[in-house]
């Protein structure tokens, strides 16, 4: 990974969960043109909520099941580590917002919680 990439991704990891939601958001609102009668921040609401509940399975499949991704996570190395496999794992399923950043939001929101089902 290039060094551009790992100090965005550190970027990230030094983002609040809410600022990462927030930017994903704009990003997910700024690629439709939606028509409807909403505040701006109702409309990152619910962009954010439909764009993860769509991404959810294909994203669960892809983490739960990857061993080299478990293996990391199980040897406790480092946040940037772990980012750097997901954003692999993610690249193709997440469409516009960057992969590194979807990513980085599912590490701190708990990879564990997502393949339980929680």
């Amino acid at each position: 990974m290039k060094e551009r990439e790992i100090i965005l991704i550190n970027s990230y990891l030094e983002s609040s969960i809410e600022n990462l939601e927030q930017s994903i958001s704009s990003i997910l609102s700024s690629d439709r043109k939606l028509l409807i009668n909403a505040s701006k921040e109702e409309l990152e609401r619910k962009n954010l909520d439909q764009y993860l509940k769509y991404c959810r399975d294909n994203l669960k499949h892809q983490i739960c099941g990857d061993s080299k991704l478990r293996s990391i996570i199980e040897s406790n190395k480092s946040s940037i580590e772990i980012v750097v496999v997901l954003v692999d794992l993610l690249a193709p399923y997440v469409g516009s917002p960057p992969a590194a950043m979807v990513s980085t939001l599912l590490l701190k929101k708990g990879i564990n919680k997502l393949c339980s089902g929680d």
